[in-house]
């Protein structure tokens, strides 16, 4: 073994620092995206221009909402716990996902199927850091659908009024749904960034010069807002029903945002938001959430790349 692979398997634990330095900044660009995605998913009536009942009525319509009744700081609503989920599931994401990928791949099994073992590594990631950060999810979900209806005053009042009216079991209501999708979401991006990356290295002018291995940063933007889409396609009716499941107990401070949705668990979510608003209903405020995993998909994978080559361990 030599000296290099040796140092890597003892500074491991910065590939925890360079994915929880990726969440941040991407966390700090892309909060506004995810706070018109979670008002979409939590929308019961229609997403429509003609619709004159619904509150939201389109993404430009959201955006400017948001801004003329919340102010501009509105659309970084929840940004505090948002930054810790995003600081946490970095750091467990992908320190968990370098050391499996490592293992499996030092086998012979693990190189001949090195897309199944990216994939796998990727969903044990994926449900490891969601379980670890999970409460922090919870408040930033809640803390963004409230409005200037403020049920918590911010996030450790949040946690401490969890506690109180829900107990422990509060703090991960929508767990199940969420490890349902974050396996398959997280494993999904690792595998088709990777396979992207295998293709986009045997461009010339894509790679870092005089290096095999290594992406130009465009190179990188690119393959991870192809794999941040195509991941998205594939897991997105979870996404809102880990949502929607976040958000009940929690109906009371969503006054004057239209209908509430209430379910009782993950199937019967499921069931309530198909029956209610049919099909197209489970994919609700899927367009700016492509929009949202093109850019935090590229920014998140090309901001650790950038890192690590920084610390010279990529």
């Amino acid at each position: 073994m030599n000296n290099k692979a040796v140092g890597k398997k003892k500074t491991s634990w910065v590939y925890a620092l360079a994915g929880a330095g990726s969440g941040v900044l991407t966390r700090a660009l892309c909060q506004p995206f995810d706070v018109i995605k979670i008002r979409f998913q939590l929308q019961v009536e229609p997403i429509k221009l003609a619709s004159n009942h619904s509150k939201y009525r389109g993404t430009l319509h959201c955006l400017t909402t948001i801004a003329k009744e919340e102010g501009v700081l509105g659309l970084w609503r929840g940004h505090l716990p948002a930054q810790f989920l995003s600081a946490i599931y970095g750091f467990v994401q992908f320190q968990t996902y370098e050391v499996l990928k490592q293992k499996l791949s030092s086998n012979s099994n693990g190189k001949e199927h090195k897309h199944y073992a990216n994939f796998l590594s990727g969903a044990a990631a994926g449900c490891t850091a969601t379980l670890l950060s999970f409460p922090f999810d919870i408040i930033r979900t809640r803390l963004v659908a409230q409005g200037n209806s403020k049920a918590y005053e911010g996030m450790v009042d949040g946690f401490v009024k969890i506690y109180k009216k829900e107990g422990m079991q509060g703090y991960f209501r929508g767990s199940s749904a969420a490890l349902m999708v974050s396996g398959p979401l997280a494993g999904s991006q690792f595998l088709f960034y990777e396979l992207f990356k295998s293709i986009t290295l045997s461009v010339d002018y894509m790679r870092e010069k005089d290096s095999e291995t290594k992406l130009i940063p465009s190179g990188e933007l690119i393959c991870g807002s192809l794999s941040g889409v195509m991941s998205k396609l594939v897991t997105y009716p979870w996404d809102l029903v880990r949502k929607r499941l976040q958000f009940q107990n929690f109906q009371y401070a969503r006054v004057g945002y239209g209908k509430n949705f209430t379910c009782k668990g993950l199937i019967n979510c499921f069931k309530g938001t198909f029956e209610g608003e049919n099909v197209l209903g489970l994919f609700k405020g899927l367009s700016p959430s492509l929009v949202k995993a093109a850019l935090t998909t590229a920014l998140y994978f090309a901001f650790y790349e950038e890192i690590l080559k920084k610390l010279n361990l990529s």
